[in-house]
């Protein structure tokens, strides 16, 4: 069997190093001493807490997550579907920030807020929206056609969650008049 490349047998050890930190197993240093290097990294993957899988309305898959995820579980556990508004913020360095704000229809739920990244294509299809001066239209247009229903999952080993967000009809319809200029932003 051939030797991997160089840079094939560093995302190697890596990944195995990455894998015995994240996964609780114990790790002597015999990586090279990428573990000093990696604990950023690792730190980072820690402080995430938990993540939620969502699917558009079109099947694209995006990772959430939630501000607060017990909250979040709340709405998924209540009888009623949550409501949800989304919105996004450009960066000075021309990302985007995303976020969908999930509330029960008669407030016994704190609202809580889901933080996303769009995949590159649509991202795409904004900027090139935004030369044309039609940005903010387009970004209702995503908006309306991949989020206006998101699957949500939360799968653990105890009991498994599924819950429907959808936008909501009010937020969506003052959205439709800012974007024709009829309302005040």
């Amino acid at each position: 069997m051939a030797s991997a490349p160089p840079r094939g047998r560093i995302v190697r050890r890596i990944r195995a190093t990455l894998r015995r930190e994240l996964w609780g197993l114990s790790l002597a240093d015999a990586e090279g001493g990428l573990l000093p290097i990696l604990q950023p990294l690792l730190e980072a993957a820690w402080n995430i807490d938990e993540l939620f899988v969502g699917v558009s309305a079109t099947g694209f898959v995006i990772l959430l997550k939630a501000d607060h995820p017990d909250w979040l579980i709340s709405h998924m556990q209540a009888a009623a579907d949550p409501w949800t508004s989304i919105h996004y913020q450009l960066d000075e360095d021309g990302a985007s920030n995303w976020r969908i704000t999930v509330s029960s229809a008669d407030g016994g739920i704190e609202p809580c807020r889901l933080f996303f990244v769009l995949p590159d294509a649509m991202l795409c299809v904004l900027d090139e929206q935004a030369k044309s001066g039609r940005h903010r239209a387009a970004a209702l247009g995503l908006k309306v056609q991949h989020f206006s229903r998101i699957t949500v999952y939360r799968i653990t080993d105890e009991k498994s969650l599924i819950c429907s967000l959808r936008l909501d009809e009010a937020w969506l319809g003052e959205a439709r008049r800012r974007v024709e200029g009829r309302a005040p932003r």
